[in-house]
């Protein structure tokens, strides 16, 4: 009977233990490879997505707070997974999960490397971190200048536009093109040239005509003009056109108005009123 107690105890003691080294060490941060590979590319304008899992090795479930420090200004952070957006994440016990680090890089960014320490809590007090650093990758950048800052036109009016394209990167960049954001119903009468080809440290030039509708209202219409090819895209530059309704079309619609009054007074001195 002593024995049958012993035996008793310690398989009790010995689930006890197993229960206590179950709930050690429950979370996993890593990359897809199973190895904490911790060093990223960043390019110009572009987003940087480290892809990381979670696994919880506790017996129950639990919530995991996701969170960074603060970023170096004009870089943006986010979790997701499967594109939505996260600050937390709940796993059932044993659980692993795939999130998403993603690093918004500015056109110009003010940095060539960085290191952004992502820190995960879960509910109980545990904590663990990771550190991603980045390296920029200055082999493409470009960045797009306008000559004008705003422009003043009347309705009807074609407008001229000198788009500065600067290679800022290490390397060539070919077939590079605009991509030019019109209001409704304005037209891109000429860009010349269709593209450009611009070495290292070289600047090419655009030239843009643009034809506004006799019809539009007055007020002010942005103009978004950006440049990109297959390596690279470059920031976008707004330039706002304040319109104004030209005088002669208010001239055009008062004569009308004037025209038809006196159409009607006669045709009513004549025939009177039936």
């Amino acid at each position: 009977m002593n024995q049958v107690k012993k035996l008793i105890y310690t398989l009790f003691f010995s689930i006890s233990l197993l229960l206590c080294c179950m709930q050690t060490y429950s979370i996993v941060f890593a990359n897809d490879q199973s190895s904490t590979i911790t060093n990223y590319l960043m390019y110009p304008g572009e987003t940087a997505n480290a892809r990381l899992s979670i696994e919880n090795k506790d017996i129950k479930s639990h919530t995991y707070s996701l969170s960074f420090e603060q970023l170096t200004e004009g870089f943006h952070g986010y979790f997701s997974i499967e594109g939505k957006v996260i600050d937390s994440i709940q796993l059932s016990a044993s659980q692993k999960s795939i999130i998403n680090f993603s690093l918004e890089v500015p056109v110009n960014p003010s940095i060539s490397d960085m290191s952004v320490p992502l820190d995960i809590l879960r509910d109980d007090g545990t904590r663990d971190n990771i550190t991603l650093n980045y390296t920029l990758n200055q082999d493409y950048s470009i960045s797009i200048t306008c000559n004008l800052q705003s422009i003043k036109a009347i309705n009807g009016d074609t407008i001229s536009l000198e788009i500065g394209v600067a290679n800022t990167g290490n390397k060539d960049l070919s077939a590079l093109s605009l991509q030019v954001e019109l209001p409704y119903k304005w037209i891109l009468e000429r860009q010349d040239p269709s593209n450009l080809d611009i070495k290292s440290g070289e600047t090419g030039l655009y030239k843009l005509k643009i034809t506004i509708p006799p019809s539009q209202q007055a007020g002010e219409y942005p103009i978004k003009i950006s440049c990109s090819n297959t390596e690279v895209s470059s920031n976008s530059v707004t330039v706002p056109v304040t319109v104004s309704t030209s005088i002669n079309l208010l001239w055009w619609i008062a004569g009308i108005i004037v025209l038809l009054s006196i159409f009607t007074l006669l045709y009513f001195k004549k025939h009177g009123r039936r």
